[in-house]
């Protein structure tokens, strides 16, 4: 490992090999949502937005041919156009910056703080990028489903949420809603079209800590609305819910984490033929749920004649794959407390396991710019005489988006290093709308299909 020209006393601090080692391991255990990403290099810049396009499948055919038109030198076959659907990436910086050290300090001191900032500046990027995967993935699949804020008789209607209903696909293009491109949702089950949105000033969503925003949809007529009425977009993401309830807001004390909950979601993947990840869906959940389904009949049947002994109750654990489900354990679940001041009160506090399948997240890792970085931190070039980029804990650590750096004193005396570390990267929900009951019968016409997130007292 190469370092620069540093005092004698900072390379003894250092520990060389030690802090890259503390540095590295630091970033694995926290990490949770990230593993469902597809990762992918991205090309563009920081602030770039970059179009993908993923193309759909052929409708099968199932008519024989007619014998009088094959009589041509097409044999009367017409051409099937295959449809497509765009979804964008883009990248940002998430950097992290520890606490300066003074060389001044004896070497005990300076060694404890280098390696400190080195666990903590690990422990803070791995859980930052873990909530941005995670946050990307439930502002996709918690759109689409609401609730009416106030009785009304208007064209016009409050919601809590407007997520998921600002958008359609039109011929595989994301459009913003209109006259021309409206939106089928289902207002208390009756089938209506959202033309318009407008988000509030003040943001009184329940879900406000999940990253909803309230505001009020615009139909294309005129309807009386009741509060609590749920408002659920024709192609939006499921959203199970135990004992049948149809809303956040009609989640009771009783309503907890089940079998039957998870089976049906399992279902529901399935049926949309969503790719499992490793052999199985990981269901992402936190200890509160665990705790739930332990008390769950159906759970404890399926469970019945297992001996304490066994690791499932021993350490309060499931299988690595039980019913082709995964359980992962996070303490990065989305928790809503209890909302009894917002429009339309929630009584309980929610908890939100999601079941994940292959593709559900997508990755984009600014790679080149890791590849930049390390050249100009060579004291090469353009960059020779700028000492401050000097990376000294060299090339081992461009880790899959991560790098860490610590810069050389650079004030008057001498005296003050600091470590930083960064993340260049982003994620995405790409939308799989080619995939319907023309291709697959059994599939769902929801946009985002590759999830399903469960709410749960």
């Amino acid at each position: 490992m190469t370092f620069g020209p540093f005092p004698q006393a900072l390379q003894d601090a250092i520990q060389q090999n030690f802090l890259e080692r503390a540095f590295v391991e630091a970033l694995h255990p926290i990490l949770a949502y990230r593993e469902i990403a597809d990762r992918e290099e991205f090309p563009g810049r920081i602030g770039d937005t970059i179009t993908k396009t993923r193309v759909g499948l052929m409708v099968p055919n199932i008519n024989p041919l007619p014998s009088n038109i094959n009589n041509n030198f097409d044999n009367g076959l017409q051409p099937q156009q295959y449809s497509t659907e765009q979804y964008t990436l883009a990248i940002y910086q998430y950097p992290q910056l520890a606490n300066d050290i003074n060389l001044i300090d004896d070497e005990t001191t300076i060694a404890a703080f280098a390696m400190k900032n080195a666990e903590n500046l690990g422990i803070a990027q791995a859980t930052s990028l873990d909530r941005i995967a995670r946050n990307a993935l439930f502002n996709a699949y918690m759109g689409g489903n609401t609730v009416i804020t106030a009785t009304a008789t208007s064209a016009t209607q409050s919601v809590d949420d407007t997520r998921g209903f600002q958008t359609v696909v039109v011929n595989g293009t994301v459009q913003p809603v209109s006259n021309t491109n409206p939106l089928p949702v289902f207002v208390n089950g009756t089938l209506r079209s959202v033309i318009g949105f407008n988000n509030d000033l003040v943001n009184v969503s329940s879900a406000i800590s999940t990253g909803g925003t309230s505001g009020s949809l615009i139909f294309s007529g005129s309807f009386t609305g009741t509060a609590a009425q749920a408002v659920i977009g024709q192609y939006a993401p499921l959203i199970v819910r135990p004992n049948g309830r149809t809303t956040t807001a009609a989640i009771q004390s009783t309503d907890l984490l089940n079998m039957t909950s998870i089976l049906n979601s399992v279902a529901y993947l399935r049926n949309n033929a969503v790719p499992k990840v490793r052999g199985a869906y990981n269901l992402y959940l936190n200890s509160t749920s665990m705790n739930e389904l332990f008390q769950d009949s159906e759970f404890q049947i399926l469970n019945r004649g297992v001996s304490t002994r066994d690791p499932v109750y021993e350490n309060a654990w499931i299988y690595d794959s039980f019913l082709d489900v995964r359980f992962i354990m996070t303490t990065e679940t989305f928790v809503q407390s209890p909302q009894l001041s917002a429009p339309v009160a929630v009584a309980q506090t929610i908890q939100r396991p999601i079941l994940v399948g292959k593709g559900a997240l997508v990755e984009g890792i600014f790679s080149k710019g890791l590849d930049a970085i390390k050249n100009m931190s060579g004291n090469t070039g353009q960059m020779q005489n700028i000492p401050q980029m000097v990376n000294v804990l060299g090339e081992d650590l461009m880790l899959e988006g991560f790098y860490m750096y610590l810069r050389m004193p650079i004030d008057r005396l001498g005296q003050i290093i600091s470590q930083a570390s960064n993340y260049i990267g982003g994620f995405t929900v790409p939308t799989d709308v080619t995939t319907n009951p023309n291709i697959i019968p059994t599939s769902s016409y929801a946009y985002y299909k590759r999830a399903v997130i469960i709410e749960t007292a």
